[in-house]
């Protein structure tokens, strides 16, 4: 009989166990606690080269339903052993899927050997539960991927990666994402020399107070969109080192960061980026912003790039080269303290959404839209509205007629307006030859 016990416990402890030996395994309800330990001990001892990760995971509502093998009352502790070096970990713990380790609370990888790992994509994908993870002696030089790895793994409050080696990974997008408990993250050791995707990185970050990324080396990132998107207690941000030369997106990029009041981005060549779409939406806080070395050459979308940008006083970008964007709705939507804005140079006659461009810029008193071409645009729907202290506009070559009485019928101020043939009936409407 013991030699019997002594062969399923070999079975448990060293082969990978499926779901099927599990179910044959009900005989090991009926040994003593102290019988099981010691055998523990024993196959510990003459196990060549042992290799095992330690997880612990909420009793019961696994769906292995370890319970009735460790008989203990809150967490359940096991050990995944290995007889061969270990090259994935992608989705190694299935806590998103049914079948997986759905309750996993912590793991520990101090005795498990991780030299031949190439994947750690995906992780802790979903590991909602999790709330620590051992890294002792983890060896990242082999890895590749590490997209998503510990994405909305919403209670882990301190993760230590500060030792990895990342100097092969390409890829971490959404690496951190969903990590709303996360305050601290020490990522400065970085090498991210060959990474090529940090789409969504720290997206949805919301407690993390502070971040050093100005080690980063980005000249081969080609996606930074929505990368700190909802980083919501942040001060402050250093990319004033970054080389986005190979950037093709940054939607997003600083998406609902409340608290910052600047951010310096005047190194920034953006001469490939497509998409600006939200690039600084609700930056509630941010009062300047310097944008005179972007190059926008190559810019489709530009819708919501400063919506909600209530701090806002001023902002030049009569520079930008607009020759390509189709997309500019919301562009300036509810930038409340902008008291004027120089778009005499903006190109738009490829553009063919306006809607709410301009709404509720309420401290908005003069507006050069002169070189502003409607031609192609079919939606422009409250592209004015609510601008309450508007003065001037000059809108000399807008060739809309439903855009002009839209806007201006409803106007219940003195308002001059630079539009040859100008035809409004509304008293408050004055047509001026010069524009002030």
């Amino acid at each position: 009989m013991s030699a019997l016990i002594k062969n399923l416990f070999f079975i448990i402890l060293v082969i990978p166990i499926s779901h099927s030996i599990i179910n044959n395994l009900n005989m090991l309800k009926m040994l003593n606690k102290d019988k099981f330990n010691n055998a523990i001990s024993k196959i510990r001892k003459n196990l060549q080269n042992d290799n095992y990760i330690v997880i612990y995971y909420a009793e019961g509502i696994d769906y292995y339903d370890w319970d009735q093998i460790y008989n203990v009352s809150k967490e359940i502790r096991r050990e995944i052993h290995f007889k061969e070096p270990i090259r994935s970990l992608n989705n190694f713990f299935g806590c998103d899927k049914g079948e997986g380790i759905r309750y996993l609370k912590s793991v520990d990888f101090s005795n498990f050997n991780s030299a031949s790992v190439s994947d750690m994509g995906y992780m802790f994908y979903r590991c909602e539960f999790l709330t620590s993870v051992d890294f002792t002696n983890f060896d990242t030089s082999q890895v590749v991927n590490m997209e998503k790895m510990f994405l909305e793994c919403q209670l882990l409050k301190y993760i230590d990666v500060s030792n990895f080696n990342t100097s092969k990974v390409t890829n971490m997008k959404s690496m951190f994402e969903g990590c709303n408990s996360l305050k601290s993250l020490d990522v400065s050791h970085f090498d991210t020399s060959n990474v090529i995707n940090m789409n969504l990185m720290f997206s949805e970050c919301i407690s993390l107070e502070s971040i050093d990324v100005s080690n980063f080396n980005t000249s081969k990132v080609i996606d930074m969109g929505y990368m700190f998107e909802s980083c919501r207690k942040l001060k402050s941000i250093n990319v004033s080192n970054f080389d986005t030369s190979n950037v093709i997106n940054m939607a997003g990029m600083f998406l609902a960061c409340g608290l910052l009041k600047s951010i310096d981005v005047s190194n920034f060549n953006t001469s490939k980026v497509t998409n600006m779409g939200m690039m600084f939406y609700e930056c509630v806080r941010l009062e300047s912003i310097d944008l005179s070395h972007f190059n926008t050459s190559n810019v489709y979308d530009m819708s919501r790039m400063f919506e909600s940008c209530y701090s806002l006083k001023s902002i030049v970008i009569s520079h930008f080269n607009t020759s390509k964007i189709v997309n500019m709705e919301y562009m300036f939507y509810n930038c409340s303290s902008l008291k004027s804005i120089d778009l005499s140079h903006i190109y738009t006659s490829k553009v063919t959404n306006m809607k709410y461009m301009f709404y509720n810029c309420s401290s908005l008193i003069s507006i050069d839209l002169s070189n502003f071409n409607m031609i192609n645009c079919s939606s422009y729907d409250n592209m004015f509205s609510n601008i309450s202290s508007i003065r001037y506009i000059n809108i000399h070559n807008l060739k809309n007629d439903k855009i002009i009485s839209q806007t201006f019928n409803k106007v219940n101020h003195p308002i001059f307006v630079c539009q040859k043939d100008l035809i409004i009936d509304n008293p408050e409407v004055y047509y001026c030859c010069n524009f002030n």
